[in-house]
């Protein structure tokens, strides 16, 4: 897959995630405008179907943003598998990606406090700050991690 072959048949939206088709001759006219891809019903991941090749979404989303295939895995950062959106995902090697898996269906100091309807960030069992947002949440977790250096189990 190249990037000039990418550029002429999707488009993609950054700020959403979603790739559409763009409008092409028949036979395949019926796709011009609609969502591409599907999510993988087992690992929830995004796939799109390209001349008989399958790919993630968010590779490509990767390729046409940067114009290079990501060197390692892609990592989303907020852990949800079909949020596409450029801001959620970077280039990682598998020992960090596997670092951002949640633990039972949660991010690593990034919890909800039901008291006061907001996600407590904490790191090395410090408070950090309270958050509305869960994307803010989780990023700000990720940035704390990298500027002290943590490897947090």
């Amino acid at each position: 897959m190249s990037i000039e072959l990418l550029n002429e048949i999707l488009d993609y939206n950054p700020n959403s995630g979603e790739f559409t088709h763009k409008n092409r001759d028949w036979p395949n006219a019926w796709r011009n405008g609609k969502k591409a891809g599907c999510a993988n019903c087992v690992s929830g991941y995004i796939q799109i179907r390209i001349g008989g090749e399958i790919y993630y979404a968010h590779r490509l989303a990767w390729l046409i943003t940067y114009g290079s295939w990501p060197k390692n895995q892609i990592d989303h950062i907020n852990g949800v598998r079909n949020d596409n959106r450029i801001a959620n995902l970077r280039d990682v090697t598998s020992y960090k990606n596997q670092r951002n898996r949640p633990t039972n269906g949660r991010i690593q100091g990034v919890c909800w406090d039901e008291c006061n309807n907001s996600w407590i960030v904490s790191i090395a069992d410090a408070h950090l700050c309270r958050e509305k947002d869960f994307f803010e949440a989780c990023c700000l977790r990720k940035s704390e991690e990298y500027k002290h250096g943590y490897i947090c189990r």
